[in-house]
C-alpha cells in the first residue's frame, strides 16, 4: 500500500497523513478509531477522516489481481481473460437451443489412403506380410475408436446441454436470480448419463449465453450464485452499513432462510468488508 501511495505521489495525487496512517496506524484505521490516530498525531479528526477516504478511493487491496505478474515496459502484464466456449445458447422463435461449437468447428475421419490399405490388406490378392496387415489393422481400429469417443463426447455435452437450457430458462430469460437450484446427480438422473461422467464432461467447460456473457458450466450448479447477488444489491444502495445479521433476516423477505455465517461466507467470496469497516 505504501508503494502505491509513493506512485500516486510521484503523479501529483498525494494525502499528507496517508502514508503515515498506512504504516503506523493501519489496524486502528480499519477498526474506525479515529479519535485515537487525531490525539496520537495531534491533528483534527476530520483531517483523519479525509485520509481514510482517500486511502479507501485511491489504493487496491489486491494490486496484483488482473496480472499475470509478467514484467512489460508499462507495469505487469494483464491477464488474458478470454475463454473459448464449448457450448453457445442462442434464442430462437422456438426457445432457447443449445450448439457444441466442437461439432461445427471440425469433423473427424480416417484418412482414405489407410482405408484403401486396409481393404487392400483384407483382399487375399494383394500381398502384405502379416506384419503390414496387423500394423495397418492396428492403427485404423485406434483411429476409428478415437473419433467414436470424439463424437460420444460431443453427444454427451449436447444431452446435457439440452437438458441445463430447458431446466434453466427462467435464468437464461431473466438472470441469476432466477437460477435453480440444480445438482449434477439430477442432470445425471434425467439424461440417464451417470453422474462422474457429467461431472468429467463439463470440468473447466464454458457457455455462452443468449446474451453473449460466457460462464462456466460449474455456474449452473451453483445456487449461491442468486443470493450472492440480492446481498450485492443490498450492500450497494445500503443508507448503513448492514450487519450480516441483518443481511440474512433480509434474504427471509426473498425466500432465502440463510444464516449469518453463511452471509458472512459470501459476503467474503464477494471480496465485501464487515459491516464494521465499510
Amino acid at each position: 500500500m505504501v508503494l502505491q501511495l509513493k506512485y500516486l505521489a510521484a503523479q501529483g495525487v498525494e494525502h499528507p497523513l496517508a502514508i503515515t496512517l498506512v504504516e503506523n496506524h493501519l489496524e486502528d484505521l480499519g477498526k474506525h478509531k479515529f479519535n485515537r490516530i487525531a490525539q496520537q498525531l495531534e491533528v483534527d479528526v476530520e483531517d483523519v477522516e479525509e485520509a481514510w477516504e482517500f486511502i479507501k478511493s485511491k489504493l487496491n487491496p489486491h494490486p496484483a489481481q488482473g496480472s499475470d505478474g509478467i514484467p512489460t515496459r508499462s507495469g505487469p502484464r494483464p491477464v488474458q481473460g478470454y475463454v473459448m466456449p464449448d457450448v453457445t445458447i442462442v434464442e430462437t422463435e422456438d426457445g432457447f437451443q443449445a450448439e457444441v461449437i466442437e461439432s461445427r468447428r471440425f469433423a473427424l475421419s480416417v484418412n482414405g489412403m489407410y482405408q484403401q490399405l486396409l481393404t487392400q490388406a483384407n483382399s487375399n490378392g494383394v500381398a502384405y506380410t502379416e506384419q503390414d496387415r496387423e500394423h495397418i489393422q492396428n492403427y485404423v481400429s485406434r483411429a476409428k475408436m478415437f473419433i467414436a469417443n470424439i463424437n460420444q463426447r460431443r453427444q454427451t455435452m449436447q444431452k446435457i446441454s439440452d437438458v441445463l437450457v430447458t431446466y434453466q430458462e427462467d435464468f437464461l430469460r431473466h438472470g441469476v436470480r432466477h437460477l435453480k437450484p440444480l445438482t449434477r446427480a439430477m442432470l445425471a438422473d434425467q439424461t440417464h448419463i451417470h453422474e462422474s461422467t457429467v461431472s468429467r464432461a463439463t470440468a473447466a467447460k464454458y457457455v455462452m449465453l443468449p446474451n453473449g456473457k460466457v460462464i462456466p458450466f460449474s455456474n449452473f450448479f451453483t445456487a449461491s450464485l442468486s443470493v450472492k447477488d440480492i446481498i450485492k444489491d443490498m450492500i450497494a444502495s445500503e443508507d448503513r452499513a448492514l450487519t450480516d445479521q441483518e443481511i440474512a433476516e433480509r434474504l427471509q423477505d426473498y425466500g432465502y432462510n440463510v444464516a449469518r455465517r453463511t452471509v458472512a461466507k459470501y459476503r467474503d467470496q464477494l471480496d465485501i468488508l464487515p459491516s464494521s469497516l465499510r
